[in-house]
């Protein structure tokens, strides 16, 4: 094994607070292995998961009255395309840094974790390169993926912030995990885009590349079904998966998972559901879920015994649309989940 995450709980990005303080101390109190580096939408426009890592890409124009984000192609951006490729070229990491009022739960949590000695690890994330590139538009409202020379600094100015993240989380004496957001991956390979495969894995690998230069360890997550095989054969470390609801569809790709798992890799295995579902949830019913889930993927030979225990435990998606006992329920689940799952299942 490279890194021992056996059965730890962490979560994806968001939460529903506008109290920052208080998001801190949920977050440590129910993750306290790998406590995350939050997003608060609810805080401001700046915390969106696109607008967050967008500054200092090229000709990007944030309307923050109208709470839009767009690229305007129409203007001169050569000279800001420059200076980009300078810094990205230089490595300059404070070039690329995601400043505070874009993202107050980086901040807040390292600040707050300057003093905990039980953490090694934290995690953060950043925004995928498909999913930005086809969910953030240009002035006519046609997906920025295809403005190539503007696609392709996107991939850059993203591999930059996620080094930026795993460099500062480095610095303060932790292990970085940093995951690569991809909601849209889901649409891969159906009708609706055109998308090769091979420019997937390209793009993310770009990403994975300077996550693992900044000494990080590199995720990548998808909240609904996709090729899973696109996933298995990036350069990730982690796979992060709804498992609640996708677990039939991942285990399609048997042959890509053995392949990754016996890489000692992981299965970020997302088995609380961060949907309305979770009021009927419980312990017991998620432990025997993921009891279940387990023995699937052994009696299926996907994962042996040597691999059987490389899996974390997280919610199937991020919380930032839940309400805020509902997030407490959740958190407070994984971290259940987590230590009956090292005690207790096969």
């Amino acid at each position: 094994m490279k890194y021992n995450l056996k059965m730890l709980p962490t979560a994806i990005g968001s939460l529903p607070y506008q109290d920052v303080g208080k998001a801190v101390e949920i977050v440590l109190e129910n993750l306290p292995d790998i406590p995350i580096c939050f997003q608060l939408p609810n805080v401001s426009f700046y915390e969106n998961m696109y607008v967050q890592y967008s500054e200092k890409m090229p000709c990007l124009v944030l309307d923050l009255e109208h709470e839009k984000i767009y690229f305007d192609t129409n203007k001169q951006y050569y000279k800001e395309l420059e200076i980009f490729y300078q810094a990205y070229l230089e490595k300059d990491a404070d070039y690329f840094a995601i400043t505070p009022k874009f993202s107050v739960g980086f901040y807040a949590l390292l600040n707050k974790v300057k003093d905990d000695t039980l953490s090694k690890y934290i995690k953060a994330q950043v925004t995928g390169p498909i999913s930005f590139a086809m969910t953030v538009t240009d002035q006519n409202k046609r997906a920025i993926y295809y403005h190539k020379e503007i696609f392709e600094a996107i991939v850059k100015g993203l591999s930059m912030k996620a080094y930026w993240q795993a460099k500062k989380i480095k610095d303060e004496g932790y292990i970085p995990l940093i995951f690569i957001d991809e909601p849209y991956l889901s649409v891969i390979g159906s009708a609706y885009t055109s998308i090769k495969k091979e420019e997937v894995i390209n793009s993310l690998n770009e990403i994975i590349t300077l996550i693992k230069e900044a000494g990080g360890i590199s995720g990548i997550h998808c909240c609904a079904n996709t090729d899973w095989s696109i996933l298995c054969k990036s350069k990730a470390d982690i796979i992060s998966f709804d498992a609640y609801n996708y677990l039939d569809s991942i285990s399609l790709y048997k042959e890509d998972l053995v392949n990754f798992l016996n890489k000692g890799n992981y299965l970020a295995y997302g088995i609380v559901p961060t949907s309305i579902e979770i009021a009927n949830e419980n312990i017991v019913s998620l432990t025997n879920r993921l009891q279940k889930s387990i023995s699937i993927l052994l009696e299926q030979n996907i994962v042996t015994s040597s691999t059987k225990d490389n899996f974390i435990i997280t919610p199937s998606c991020g919380m930032g649309t839940l309400s805020e006992g509902l997030t407490i329920k959740v958190l407070r689940l994984t971290k259940e989940l987590s230590k009956i799952t090292k005690e207790k299942i096969v």
